[in-house]
């Protein structure tokens, strides 16, 4: 067990995945990524305290060793641990480390928690973290959802600084006009540049370019002579900050699907079709009638969950506002996602009847779809594992 003394970081992971005490295997790249992190702020630091010096000494880098000993309940806190053996020994050999090369880190480290919080509060950086390095949060929190958040806490202290994807993007964007975000998006491979490694993916709602790693040219390939089938990719985009997809920068999974329409969707295609044949007054004298462009909404989107991201089918039925519901009646957790009138936005509500309390998410319909599919998988999951 490790102890208070040489614990470097107690990150409190939260939200739905860690909700067991587990940590997803793609989220230890965020680890990885908050170590570099870490030693390129402390070479910073170093070297603006010693003007003297053009680099930093032999052995600074290797000197930080950041191990996960062990995952802590409370959400999921991986417990990281700075091996005190190698950091005691570089003190002794590093020049110019007149405070230990443990103090450096361990400096850097408060550096970027005050970072995190400023911006997280809308104020702007510290003056001590270099600006230049505020595109690297880039890399650090990758694989959080919409709803999650690594809290930085220090030495296992029981409060730190919250950082979540709306955080992340506001550190990037002081410093660049882009930055990347996890996508995924369904649509067909029209053409492939080997040479360059680059392939177009025609969606709905238009063209976007894609980089594939190497080796997964066969897939691509594949993918391309079946081009009348979607793909559903996944991988990394490349976004402004008005939230425009610029480009695929990243490819990480490709899934070739079929492109035939379950009995489930044209059961919901046929629901929806019938709520454009209501009339105003529908309910009892009252009621408004959904409008065309909810209709459409929830016809574009609810056959891409059942079919396209494997998800049960819901119960579909109009809304006295003019709106329309799905519903998942299930236990532990029960959901409804609301298309509002106008077709422009969509409101999800998770309820866990036997624990009396609620989640919710709330978005405009502009490429979110693998978001809605996300947030509703874990729900829809543990209610068939509690049927």
């Amino acid at each position: 067990m490790p102890t208070d003394g040489n614990v470097f970081l107690a990150p409190v992971l939260r939200g739905r995945r860690f909700d067991g005490h587990t940590v997803p295997v793609e989220v230890l790249a965020d680890l990885a990524a908050y170590k570099d992190l870490v030693i390129e702020v402390a070479r910073s630091l170093y070297l603006a305290k010693h003007r003297e010096r053009k680099r930093v000494p032999k052995g600074f880098e290797d000197a930080f060793r950041l191990t996960l000993k062990q995952v802590d309940p409370g959400s999921a806190i991986p417990v990281l641990v700075m091996e005190q053996d190698e950091a005691e020994s570089a003190q002794q050999t590093l020049d110019g480390v007149a405070d230990g090369i443990d103090q450096v880190y361990f400096d850097a480290r408060d550096v970027i928690a005050e970072c995190v919080k400023a911006v997280g509060e809308g104020n702007k950086p510290p003056d001590r973290f270099p600006r230049e390095l505020l595109t690297s949060f880039n890399r650090f929190g990758r694989s959080l959802l919409a709803d999650e958040s690594i809290e930085l806490a220090p030495n296992k202290q029981t409060v730190g600084v919250r950082y979540n994807p709306t955080v992340r993007r506001k550190l990037v964007l002081l410093e660049s006009k882009t930055y990347e975000k996890p996508l995924t998006l369904v649509g067909n491979v029209t053409k492939v540049d080997t040479d360059n490694a680059t392939l177009i993916l025609r969606t709905s709602n238009g063209s976007i370019t894609a980089t594939y790693p190497v080796l997964m040219e066969g897939v691509i390939i594949e993918a391309l002579r079946n081009h009348a089938n979607d793909v559903r990719l996944s991988g990394m985009g490349l976004y402004d900050s008005s939230e425009r997809l610029l480009r695929i920068t990243d490819i990480t999974h490709v899934v070739q699907l079929d492109d035939a329409v379950s009995d489930a969707s044209d059961e919901i295609l046929a629901r929806l079709t019938a709520m454009g044949e209501m009339e105003a007054g529908w309910l009892d004298g009252e009621g408004v009638a959904p409008d065309r462009l909810t209709i459409n909404l929830a016809s574009a989107v609810l056959p891409e969950v059942v079919d396209r991201e494997g998800l049960p089918a819901p119960a579909v039925f109009p809304t006295p506002d003019g709106g329309i519901q799905a519903e998942w009646q299930g236990t532990p957790w029960s959901v409804e996602v609301r298309f509002l009138p106008g077709g422009q936005k969509v409101q999800a509500v998770a309820d866990n009847l036997s624990e009396g309390r609620d989640e919710s998410l709330s978005f405009d319909v502009t490429d979110r779809l693998s978001e809605l599919a996300a947030w509703l998988r874990p729900y829809l999951a543990a209610s068939r594992r509690h049927a």
